[in-house]
């Protein structure tokens, strides 16, 4: 059981863990864009057998005028922005930069074209850290990747997907038939309506981002400990 507990723990640590910086590992830096966000990842490696290792993520959503950039824009300004968050471990360091857009390993290393204003300043700025620019299959990126499509505030979650599979909502929608509360339905402050969990339809609250199920008296320490053990895991 320990060994189990233990092999939990490392392998969580390993997931999502910072490495810590060696001044002569291989830098590179991940980066990508879509069409709200750019997500670069820096991540460095101490031997080209060994695995890449995460040294810092970010991730920043784009402003109104960004998001009308075509990808092009999109992609470049993802290599800017990654570069100005990183600024303090890559100045002075060489390092690789990798995007899975590959018209964007072309510029620095070919004739001038028309490009603008905007485009020849990230540019320069880029070319001030590295010309080192390769491109790299999307299956590949998958951290700037999904660093580039966090989740959206707001967004449509489905109610089972986002609560403990543990809890017998049949049961609980059972309970709602009489339970005293129920009685309340009418006010008008309350919006309740029935909303699907599984193959059970339970009565909720949903003004708001997410359902919020009305819950009986008998069963709320029960829902209580279920949510509670989600952040929470082990004895209480």
């Amino acid at each position: 059981m320990r060994s189990t507990f233990q092999a939990a723990k490392d392998a969580l640590r390993s997931a999502a863990g910072l490495s810590f910086p060696r001044p002569q590992a291989e830098l590179a830096l991940m980066v990508d864009a879509s069409a709200e966000h750019v997500g670069p990842a820096l991540q460095q490696r101490t031997s080209p057998a060994a695995p890449w290792e995460p040294l810092g993520f970010f991730s920043r959503k784009l402003d109104a005028a960004q998001v009308c950039y075509s990808t092009y824009k999109r992609e470049l300004l993802a290599c800017v922005q990654g570069i100005r968050h990183f600024h303090f471990m890559l100045e002075g360091r060489r390092f690789a930069l990798y995007t899975d857009h590959k018209p964007l390993t072309f510029p620095l290393s070919k004739a001038a074209e028309p490009w603008t204003d905007r485009q020849c300043g990230h540019l320069s700025y880029v070319a001030e850290f590295t010309g080192d620019i390769w491109h790299i299959a999307v299956q590949d990126n998958m951290v700037a990747d999904t660093l580039s499509r966090p989740p959206q505030a707001g967004a449509t979650v489905p109610a089972v997907a986002a609560t403990p599979q543990t809890l017998d909502y049949a049961a609980i929608a059972e309970a709602q038939r009489d339970f005293p509360s129920m009685q309340a339905a009418g006010d008008s402050s309350l919006t309740l309506q029935l909303v699907p969990f599984g193959t059970v339809r339970v009565l909720c609250e949903t003004k708001g981002c997410q359902p919020r199920p009305v819950i009986s008296l008998g069963h709320r320490r029960r829902v209580y400990h279920a949510f509670h053990r989600m952040a929470h895991p082990g004895t209480m």
